[in-house]
């Protein structure tokens, strides 16, 4: 039996549920340069079970096939929680639709509380409230520790913020649950969910299985869709997978441990290939460099960053470099350029610290400053911060169990056990909006919670690094495992967040040989990776998306897909450049 919690109250879902009535079609116009994108609009009711309670207004967007007979759709999350699905497609259909081979129309939204649906997620009427709050809260400004987080007096002053901290996230939800007039609990994956199969039984027809491709918070609405209607099941691709078992079913704040228990061996992979690369093509392996000796010059920045914040040296936090080594660890393809960048702000805080220039912002430094861009205002920049980090929290929030006995010393004493035992420099950070649920009073109507072991009626493809900083590779084995012969599972052997940043030929043509032929691996595979990260500098391996096995494309599809171009996509916050000509498709991160 499928359980979802209402109001507090355990029911049966999906089949059961009554539901509220709903649009039958979606209203599509042209729009944007590209002759081959429509936009869209569609209502569905706030609440399944509650007809009374008004409509979500949902933005969609449409890449249609290329080939004159297509195969369906498939529906697309790019992950956040909290990205903009249009956003993502706009900037990434043709390459997507190079994956499947031009046979499907792509369709993706933004999903409820995200960009331009409704109900809308407002926290703050203005760029200056924006920045008035980002500079007092805590979180937001980081934890100032050395590399390993065991100094004693570091780690009292992170517990003695413990009451303001907890002061800045009832103000935070307050705001938003004022502002966004009630409707927060109207946000949750579940809605999401059914929101999907709504769109679905529009474009493809009732009880017509559903497709769907997912990454990163995307995979926790696969997870969803499958066990919620495992009998409306197509081809589904979940990549770059969160446990849906913590998310769903564990306290929110414990789930930082086990999401980056893979970004300490992502970062030796990243220490590992530069001292392969040597100097000419990483700027930290310097002559004699080792793997052991780059992943030490990396705590000294760190504490050199901190010492330097400490001499009063202005703008310096050891918290932003943390941060920005961290982010970087989604990205392989910026390795090269990280590197340089690392080695540069080492060099300016030594100069710092040696007694020169010491009230001089060093300037390798300055752009991590509230990671604003040169020429954006900071309250703009905390604006666009903190409107993000609202909708991140709003729903993970919503998904999240209750947590009555929950405190925020617990959420300050998961990351200081994660410090201690899963990961050390990545350790410190507020990097888990779960942190923030104990505070966030309001839950989704509907909550899902399993089971996750559902008979579907299609087995659907799971994909996971060997080293993602933010997904490990265990809980793709997870939903692999518990889904048994409804799952395959592909290995990838990458760094990065998703398969896609060192995407394979291997896992390439699994996807394409999936979505198009309805072929999967026979048993769980190994991919090996394509992408030389470090090799002349900055280089990618061209990705071959031709199979023997495809289909014969029509002359209208090729002629489509002669000129090269290139489209970016975010991929649970992390930009992603798919490069694509006539036979090759070149996936990076920028």
């Amino acid at each position: 039996m499928k359980t979802s919690v209402l109001f507090g109250l355990i029911f049966t879902t999906a089949n059961a549920l009554t539901i509220a009535p709903r649009q039958n079609s979606v209203s599509w116009t042209p729009c944007t340069d590209n002759g081959n994108l429509d936009c869209g609009k569609f209502e569905v009711p706030l609440d399944y079970a509650n007809s009374t309670a008004g409509t979500a207004k949902l933005s969609l967007l449409r890449y249609r096939a290329t080939v004159p007979t297509k195969l369906g759709t498939i529906f697309l999350n790019p992950g956040g929680p909290g990205e903009s699905g249009v956003n993502f497609l706009a900037g990434s259909a043709e390459a997507l639709s190079s994956l499947v081979r031009g046979e499907y129309d792509l369709v993706s939204w933004d999903p409820r509380g995200v960009n331009n649906s409704e109900p809308e997620i407002h926290c703050f009427d203005n760029a200056k409230d924006a920045l008035e709050f980002s500079q007092s809260f805590y979180p937001v400004n980081g934890i100032e520790a050395r590399g390993n987080f065991t100094n004693q007096a570091d780690i009292d002053i992170l517990v003695s913020h413990t009451d303001a901290i907890t002061a800045g996230m009832d103000e935070w939800f307050t705001r938003c649950d004022t502002k966004s007039e009630g409707n927060l609990k109207y946000i949750g994956t579940a809605a999401v969910v059914r929101d999907m199969v709504a769109m679905a039984d529009a474009l493809e027809g009732p009880s017509k299985p559903v497709n769907y491709w997912g990454f990163s918070y995307g995979t926790i609405i696969g997870a969803y869709f499958v066990n919620m209607f495992p009998s409306r099941v197509g081809r589904v691709i979940i990549d770059g997978v969160f446990s849906p078992e913590q998310w769903a079913n564990l306290p929110a704040y414990s789930r930082w441990s086990d999401m980056i228990r893979d970004a300490e061996p992502t970062l030796e992979g990243f220490a590992s290939l530069c001292a392969q690369a040597g100097q000419t093509n990483c700027a930290l392996a310097t002559p004699g460099a080792t793997t052991a000796s780059i992943l030490t010059f990396i705590r000294n920045l760190i504490d050199k960053a901190y010492d330097a914040g400490k001499a009063g040296v202005p703008d310096v936090k050891s918290a932003a470099i943390r941060s920005f080594i961290f982010d970087a660890m989604y990205k392989p393809n910026t390795w090269p350029s990280v590197a340089t960048q690392l080695a540069q702000m080492d060099q300016e805080l030594t100069q710092a610290l040696s007694g020169n220039n010491v009230t001089v912002t060093p300037r390798s430094l300055k752009h991590l400053r509230k990671r604003q861009q040169e020429d954006q205002d900071p309250k703009d920049t905390a604006l666009d911060q903190m409107t993000q980090q609202s909708r991140l929290a709003a729903i993970t929030c919503a998904d999240a169990v209750d947590s009555p006995s929950v405190t925020t010393s617990d959420a300050i004493n998961e990351i200081l056990e994660t410090s201690h035992t899963v990961s050390p420099i990545f350790g410190p950070q507020f990097g888990n909006a779960g942190f923030y649920c104990h505070r966030w009073n309001s839950r989704a109507v509907e909550r899902f919670q399993g089971p996750w072991n559902s008979q579907l009626l299609n087995p659907i493809l799971v994909i996971g690094n060997k080293a993602d900083p933010v997904t490990p590779l265990a809980s793709a084995q997870f939903v692999a495992n518990a889904l048994g012969n409804s799952a395959v599972l592909i290995e990838a052997d990458g760094y990065g967040h998703t398969s896609l940043p060192m995407a394979s030929q291997c896992t390439v043509q699994a996807i394409g040989n999936y979505f198009v032929n309805g072929t999967l691996p026979t048993q769980d595979i190994h991919c090996d990776a394509n992408l030389g990260v470090f090799t002349g500098g900055n280089s990618t391996t061209g990705i071959n998306t031709s199979d023997s096995t495809s289909k014969t494309t029509s002359d209208s599809d090729s002629n489509n897909n002669k000129s090269a171009a290139s489209r970016r996509l975010t991929i649970g916050g992390a930009f992603i450049i798919i490069t694509l000509s006539t036979t090759a498709v070149t996936v990076f991160l920028g």
